[in-house]
């Protein structure tokens, strides 16, 4: 129960500060994500190497706090992804997805331990995952490139008018 205590309270400590750190400007929120991640990645590896209870209370908390950061930049991200018209369905999508190895991962960690009768291959083999996921992350900046149009700059046209010699200036975009 405590170490349950110890991941929300982790989380729970993060958040405001973390929410604070992506309003930032000079902030990458992907390049955030991504590293969240490949920390979350990480710690779940080391998993197996936790010899006694302060150890794996250490982990929880860490694990909440990174937890806590993935949980804010989530939803921030697919908003800069989609924009605001397509967000309700993108965030349903998401969420639907991200509940699949929610529901499937403790079934197929208890598989794995009836196999190999350890823990640590499944601690292993979710790292593995959660690092996948941190390499298919950085695609993104890819797809998102070609996806959508280039976009031309505000170019202001002066343009004569025969009526009354007056100058006009005009904005063009492209969207």
């Amino acid at each position: 129960m405590f170490l349950v205590s110890c991941l929300g309270f982790g989380s729970l400590t993060i958040r405001p500060f973390f929410g604070k750190f992506l309003d930032l400007a000079r902030v990458s929120r992907l390049t955030s994500l991504q590293f969240t991640l490949l920390l979350i990645s990480v710690l779940t590896t080391l998993v197996p190497i936790t010899t006694n209870y302060e150890w794996l209370a250490t982990y929880a908390f860490l694990y909440g706090l990174l937890e806590g950061c993935f949980l804010i930049s989530l939803p921030l991200i697919v908003q800069d992804l989609v924009g605001d018209s397509k967000l309700t369905s993108a965030l349903g999508t998401l969420y639907c997805l991200l509940s699949i190895p929610k529901t499937a991962g403790p079934s197929i960690a208890g598989w794995i331990y009836d196999t190999s009768d350890s823990y640590a291959v499944a601690f292993f083999c979710a790292g593995g995952f959660t690092m996948i996921s941190t390499c298919t992350l950085l695609m993104v900046p890819l797809f998102r490139a070609n996806s959508f149009p280039k976009r031309k700059e505000l170019v202001d046209l002066v343009v004569h008018s025969e009526y009354n010699n007056k100058e006009i200036t005009v904005k063009e975009t492209c969207l």
